[in-house]
C-alpha cells in the first residue's frame, strides 16, 4: 500500500512542476483551470493526513486522475491532437472502472442492514486441537501445525456481508484456510462450506472474506486449517460486517491505460504508419525499448526466487548441480566421467535403468545422471561448462549460479532474437508499416518459449537457454552476413554464424537439425559468392564450415571417449523417469506432443490461474512422461502462427524459379525442422521448457508469410485489417503468455503469495 502512495505522490509532484511551466498568457479558462491545481494538491495532503483509512486510497487516486485529466486538457486539448484526446478518454474510462467495477467488494455493504458485530472468542464453542489463551485485555486462539479447529457461534440474528479475522502467523506458517458453515433464512440446517476463503501472511486485505447470504444468519461454524506441520498462527478477533476498503491496483491501471494506447498508436499514429525503410531509426528505438522491458521481466523472474539473505551469496556458491559443479570438478580432474562413484550394487541389478527396480531395491543413485559401465556421466551439453562454469571456478574458486546462468543466456538470446528479427524485416519487408513490424516483434518475444526456462532455472534449463542463446546468435550472423539478399557477403559474420550454430549443438544436441538448415543457406549463398567475387570457393567454405566441423569433431570425440561411439550422446543410459534403453516408439507419442505444443486451446476460467490449458494424452493406453506445468498450444500463444495456412497462397506469388528456394530456406528451418524437434522428444515426454527449441522459428516463419502477403496485396482494406489483427495479436500474446508463464513461475502450491497478487488484479469481484 505504501508503494502506491509513494507513486501517487511522485505523480502529483510531477503534475505540480508541469503546472508551474504553463504559459499563463492564454485564454481565461486555462488560467482558471491552472488555479485549481494548488487546491487539489492541498486537498490530497489533507486526505492523506486525516482521511478515513477505508477510503483514503481511492480518494487520492480519483484526485490524481482528475489532475491528469485537467493537465491533458490544459496542455493539448485546444490543439486537438487525436492521440491526446484518446489518452484522456482511456484515462477517464480506466478511472471510472477502477473506482467502480474493480472495487465492487467495497460497495457490498452499501445496500444497508449490515451492522458491525464482534464475536468474542470466549463465547465460541471450540472443537479440535488448539489452545485458547485468555488475557485481561485480549483473547487469542493459538492453532498449531496443520490441524483443523472449529469455532461455533450461535444466535447471530442479523445479515452477514463480511467475515473479518485478525490472524498473526509465526515464521513457519504462511496461510490458513477458513471454511464457514452457515444457517440463514433459506436453510435451517448448516450449509457446509458456504464460505471458502484463504488468509495469507503479510496480506492484511486477505483477512476479510466477502459473503453473499440470504437474510438473517442464525449460526456460524468457522473452521481454520493450518498449512504447515511446524508452524502456528493465532486468532485474536473475529468481526462481522467490516467494510471492505477501496483498493487501487497500480499494475492494473497501468496496463489498462497502456495497452489500448499501444493499439491506438499502432493503428492510427503517423509514425507507426510510415514504412519501415522510411522510419528505421524509430523502429530500432522501439525494438531497444521492447528488449529492455523483456530483460527487466527476465530478471524479475529469476531474482524474485532468490531471497534477500541469499542474494549476496549468488556469486559465492560453494556447491552446485550436475552442470555447474559436477562436470566442472570432473574436467578440472582431467576426467570425462563424474567424480562421484556409483553404488556397486547398481551393477548387480538385472536392469539398473528400470526406475521401479532401482527404487524397490533401496540402492541410492543420482537422479538424471548417465550410468554406463560402472561410472556416472552427464548427457548435458559441455559448451556452457567450457565457456562459463569452468573458467569462473578456475578464476574465483566458486561455482557459478544456475539461476544467473539461465538469466544471462536468456537475456543475450533475447537480444540476438531482437536483432535477428530486425535484420529479417529490414532486409526483405522494408515496405511494411512500423506498427506492423513492431506488433510482430512483440508477439515473437512473448511466444519465444524462453520464459518457461526463466521460470524454473535449473540445470535442465541451463542447457536449453544456452542453446537458445547460441542458436539466435548463429542465425542472426547468418542473416546479417548477406549470403541472402543484397549486400556484400561478410566472411567474418559467416564464420561467426558457423561457430555459434555449432556451439548450440554442443549445448543441446537437438539443435543439430538447424545446422543442417544452415548448410543449405551456405549452399545458396555460395552461388552469390561466385558471381560477386573472383576468389576461389575454398575461402568461402572454410569460413562457412570449418568452425562447424572442428566443434563437431570435439563433440564426436567427447562422445567416443565416453561411450565408444562418436554418435552416442548417452541420454539412453540416464537414470531417470523411464528406461530409455528399452522404450518403444509409437506414433501416438508424436501426435500427443504435436497437439499439446501446437494446438492445445487456451482455457479461460474465473479462478487461479485464470488462463491455462488442459494437457491431453489423447486417451493413450500406455505411459508418457509429463513434466509439472504446461501451456496452451503455440497457435494460441501467437495468433499469427495461423498464417501458415496461407503458405500456399504466398508461394503462388513467387516466380517459379524462386519457389523451391523459398521452400528450402523458409519451410525447412521454420516448419519442418521445428516439427522434427517436437517429434524427437517423444521418449522424453512433454515439458513446457522445450518451447524454446522450436517456437520462435515457427513464429518467424509465420510472420514472414504474413508480411510477404501484405507487401503483395493491393487491397487497402485487407492491409488495414492486417494491421489491426497484428495489434490485437500483440496484446493477446502478451496477456496469454504472461499469465501462463506467471503461473508456471509462481505455482499456487509453492508460491501462494505470488498467486494471490495475480488474483487481486484479475479476480476483482472477490
Amino acid at each position: 500500500m505504501k508503494y502506491l502512495y509513494l507513486l501517487l505522490l511522485a505523480v502529483d509532484i510531477g503534475l505540480g512542476i508541469l503546472t508551474l511551466k504553463i504559459n499563463f498568457c492564454q485564454k481565461k479558462y486555462i488560467r482558471y483551470i491552472c488555479s485549481v491545481f494548488p487546491f487539489l494538491f492541498l486537498l490530497e495532503g489533507l486526505v492523506w493526513w486525516k482521511g478515513d483509512a477505508a477510503y483514503r486510497e481511492i480518494m487520492i487516486f480519483l484526485l490524481v486522475c482528475f489532475q491528469l485529466f485537467l493537465l491533458f486538457f490544459v496542455l493539448y486539448w485546444n490543439r486537438k491532437r487525436k492521440i491526446i484526446r484518446f489518452c484522456v478518454k482511456v484515462l477517464l474510462a480506466v478511472m471510472v472502472c477502477e473506482a467502480t467495477i474493480f472495487n465492487l467488494p467495497a460497495f457490498h455493504l452499501w445496500t444497508g442492514g449490515y451492522e458491525e458485530l464482534a464475536l468474542p472468542l470466549s463465547e465460541a464453542e471450540i472443537e479440535g486441537e488448539g489452545s485458547c489463551v485468555l488475557a485481561p485485555d485480549q483473547q487469542e486462539l493459538v492453532i498449531e501445525g496443520d490441524r483443523m479447529v472449529t469455532l461455533y457461534f450461535s444466535n447471530i440474528g442479523q445479515p452477514v456481508g463480511t467475515i473479518s479475522v485478525d490472524v498473526d502467523f509465526d515464521d513457519e506458517a504462511f496461510f490458513t484456510d477458513m471454511n464457514v458453515d452457515i444457517t440463514d433464512e433459506t436453510h435451517a440446517a448448516f450449509r457446509n462450506n458456504a464460505v471458502k476463503h484463504r488468509i495469507y501472511r503479510f496480506e492484511p486485505d486477505s483477512q476479510t472474506a466477502l459473503c453473499h447470504l440470504s437474510g438473517d444468519v442464525g449460526a456460524l461454524r468457522i473452521k481454520f486449517t493450518g498449512d504447515s506441520e511446524d508452524g502456528q498462527f493465532s486468532i485474536s478477533n473475529i468481526r462481522l460486517n467490516v467494510p471492505v476498503a477501496f483498493s487501487v491496483s497500480t499494475l492494473r491501471v497501468v496496463l489498462l491505460f497502456l495497452l489500448p494506447l499501444m493499439v491506438y498508436a499502432i493503428t492510427h499514429c503517423a509514425a507507426f504508419k510510415r514504412s519501415l525503410k522510411d522510419n528505421t531509426l524509430f523502429f530500432e528505438r522501439l525494438s531497444l525499448g521492447l528488449f529492455a522491458l523483456t530483460a527487466v521481466l527476465a530478471a524479475v523472474c529469476v531474482f524474485s526466487k532468490i531471497s534477500a539473505d541469499n542474494l549476496s551469496e549468488v556469486f559465492c556458491k560453494t556447491e552446485g548441480d550436475q552442470m555447474t559443479q559436477e562436470l566442472v570438478d570432473a574436467f578440472e580432474a582431467g576426467s570425462v566421467s563424474l567424480l562421484d562413484a556409483p553404488d556397486e550394487r547398481l551393477a548387480e541389478l538385472s536392469n539398473p535403468y528400470d526406475r521401479g527396480e532401482r527404487d524397490s531395491s533401496g540402492i541410492p543413485y543420482k537422479w538424471d545422471h548417465v550410468y554406463y559401465e560402472g561410472k556416472y556421466y552427464s548427457y548435458y551439453g559441455i559448451a556452457p561448462v567450457l565457456l562459463l562454469f569452468l573458467p569462473f571456478h578456475l578464476l574465483t574458486g566458486f561455482y557459478f549460479s544456475a539461476n544467473i546462468a539461465v538469466l544471462l543466456f536468456s537475456v543475450v538470446g533475447l537480444w540476438f532474437l531482437t536483432q535477428l528479427y530486425g535484420a529479417v524485416v529490414k532486409k526483405w519487408f522494408g515496405s511494411i508499416p512500423v506498427g506492423l513490424a513492431f506488433s510482430g516483434e512483440m508477439v515473437l518475444l512473448c511466444a519465444c518459449g524462453i520464459w518457461y526456462a526463466l521460470s524454473r532455472p535449473k540445470f535442465y534449463e541451463i542447457a536449453i537457454s544456452c542453446a537458445f542463446m547460441f542458436l539466435t546468435m548463429g542465425v542472426y550472423f547468418l542473416i546479417s552476413s548477406n549470403i541472402l539478399g543484397e549486400g556484400r557477403i561478410s566472411r567474418l559474420r559467416l564464420t561467426a554464424s558457423s561457430t555459434f550454430l555449432a556451439l548450440s549443438v554442443l549445448s543441446r544436441p537437438t539443435m543439430a537439425v538447424y545446422c543442417i538448415c544452415a548448410c543449405l543457406f551456405y549452399l545458396a549463398g555460395f552461388k552469390k559468392w561466385k558471381t560477386g567475387r573472383d576468389r576461389g570457393s575454398v575461402i568461402y567454405w572454410l569460413a562457412a564450415l570449418l568452425p562447424m566441423i572442428l566443434l563437431g569433431l570435439v563433440q564426436m570425440c567427447y562422445n567416443y571417449v565416453r561411450f565408444g561411439s562418436a554418435f552416442e550422446f548417452g541420454i539412453k543410459y540416464s537414470l531417470t523417469i523411464n528406461d530409455f534403453t528399452n522404450v518403444q516408439f509409437h506414433m501416438i507419442y508424436v501426435l500427443i506432443l504435436l497437439y499439446n505444443y501446437l494446438l492445445a486451446p487456451v482455457k479461460l476460467t474465473t479462478s487461479y490461474p485464470f488462463i491455462s490449458a488442459d494437457y491431453s494424452r489423447l486417451d493413450l493406453n500406455g505411459y508418457m512422461f509429463k513434466d509439472t506445468g504446461n501451456a496452451s498450444g503455440l497457435l494460441f500463444l501467437a495468433l499469427p502462427v495461423a498464417a501458415w495456412v496461407l503458405a500456399g497462397r504466398a508461394i503462388k506469388h513467387l516466380p517459379r524459379e524462386k519457389r523451391r528456394e523459398a521452400l528450402l530456406l523458409i519451410g525447412l528451418p521454420c516448419a519442418l525442422m521445428p516439427l522434427v524437434t517436437i517429434a524427437a522428444a517423444w521418449s522424453s515426454g512433454y515439458s513446457a521448457r522445450y518451447f524454446a527449441d522450436f517456437s520462435w522459428e515457427i513464429v518467424i516463419g509465420a510472420l514472414a508469410i504474413l508480411f510477404f502477403l501484405y507487401c503483395k496485396s493491393s487491397n487497402s482494406a485487407k492491409k488495414q485489417l492486417a494491421v489491426y489483427f497484428m495489434a490485437a495479436s500483440a496484446v493477446f500474446s502478451l496477456v496469454v503468455n504472461a499469465v501462463q508463464a506467471y503461473n508456471f513461475c509462481f505455482s499456487q502450491s509453492v508460491y501462494p503469495y505470488m498467486a494471490y497478487e495475480l488474483e487481486k488484479i484479475i479476480a476483482f469481484w472477490k
